[in-house]
């Protein structure tokens, strides 16, 4: 989710966008419970055991997760884009150019398994924490700005630091020549080899940022008589789980990508809400909580399913099926390519100095 200065939009008042239970769940809630399911041995000196021993229910719900939220969670953006002639043109570099040559590459990647098809996924797989970052601060913002409190440059920092900090201390650190070697559906990620010095130096600064979110807390409670929404606290704690002892958990991590997907679904779904709602005389307007209960709803949401499930499931079976590539390779260059333009057009389209999207997920 891109972000910008939302100090011009006015609060209403309805901090949540559809009620305390579903916006602490969906928005990173679930991330405190499910981290008890796991072994934490490797992560924590003193840690509890896990609820769950066996692991073989780990890729099974993995995909259902991926079928109920994860692919919806791409096609929402497609079908906020592509499905108004209007919007393609507005964002004709993000829908129509950018995709073409993520397109290009991707042959390329299909018709060069050992060269250039790793560097390809590599590109995902590295930008895909900056993205959540990016989402995580955004809906930071986005409550703060619910909630009436405006924060000022430096205090944006104090969000910042530790959020972006916490992706990119396992990033570095599983880069350097001593790093764990990365399997993509089969292809093996190569490294960056950044310099060892670098991992200790970002977790340094993951500390730091940590620290001051702390003390930018303390200034508002002790000195302002103010304080940030529960609900951020909620968000940053689960970003700072997810790359922090969630990066060292087996199995866990694999599940990050779920907790991201459904936060954005929340988003995506709170904006079909808003659009629901334009235009009708406000004794008829239905609302947060009985839309979620909606034949709307359930049209909407079945939508996404079908159409990610489409993407990330047919389109492998038809590249396969031309006898260009195996299963594997083109899941990860059509996985690749899903989620770089995914972070391509998302970019876009979710920028809070927009009028049409501030106004709507500020209200």
């Amino acid at each position: 989710m891109a972000v910008a200065n939302p100090d011009a939009l006015k609060p209403t008042g309805k901090i949540w966008f559809f009620n305390p239970l579903v916006d602490f769940l969906c928005l990173g809630g679930i991330t405190y419970f499910f981290i008890w399911l796991f072994d934490m041995s490797n992560a924590l000196p003193i840690h509890p055991p896990a609820l769950i021993k066996n692991t073989a229910w780990i890729p099974v719900t993995t995909f259902v997760g991926s079928i109920l939220v994860n692919y919806p969670h791409y096609a929402a953006t497609y079908y906020r884009v592509y499905r108004k002639s209007s919007e393609v043109k507005k964002y004709a570099f993000e829908a129509i150019w950018a995709p073409l040559f993520l397109i290009v590459l991707g042959a390329v990647a299909l018709f060069s398994p050992a060269g250039f098809a790793p560097w390809y996924a590599l590109a995902y797989v590295i930008t895909s924490g900056y993205h959540y970052s990016g989402q995580t601060y955004g809906i930071s913002l986005i409550f703060t700005g619910k909630s009436g409190l405006r924060l000022n440059a430096w205090q944006k920092w104090c969000i910042i630091v530790p959020v972006y900090a916490c992706y990119l201390y396992p990033t570095i650190r599983g880069n350097t020549p001593d790093g764990e070697q990365v399997l993509f559906y089969g292809i093996q990620i190569p490294s960056l080899n950044i310099h060892p010095m670098l991992a200790p130096l970002m977790l340094n600064i993951f500390y730091a940022g940590l620290a001051m979110y702390v003390a930018m807390n303390l200034y508002f409670w002790l000195v302002q008589k103010k304080r940030l929404p529960g609900i951020v606290h909620v968000v940053v704690g689960a970003q700072v789980i997810w790359y922090s002892v969630g990066s060292m958990v087996p199995g866990f991590f694999n599940f990050v990508p779920f907790f991201h997907c459904l936060q954005y679904l929340v988003i995506t779904s709170y904006f079909d809400f808003k659009e629901v709602i334009t235009g009708k005389p406000e004794q008829s307007l239905p609302t947060p909580d009985s839309y979620l209960r909606s034949w709307h709803f359930g049209r909407y949401y079945i939508i996404q399913i079908v159409v990610g499930s489409l993407l990330f499931l047919l389109m492998p079976l038809l590249i396969e099926g031309t006898g260009l590539a195996t299963h594997a390779l083109a899941s990860a260059v059509v996985v690749s390519f899903l989620n770089i333009h995914h972070f391509v057009l998302d970019g876009a389209i979710w920028k809070l100095r927009k009028p049409d999207v501030g106004q709507t997920l500020f209200s």
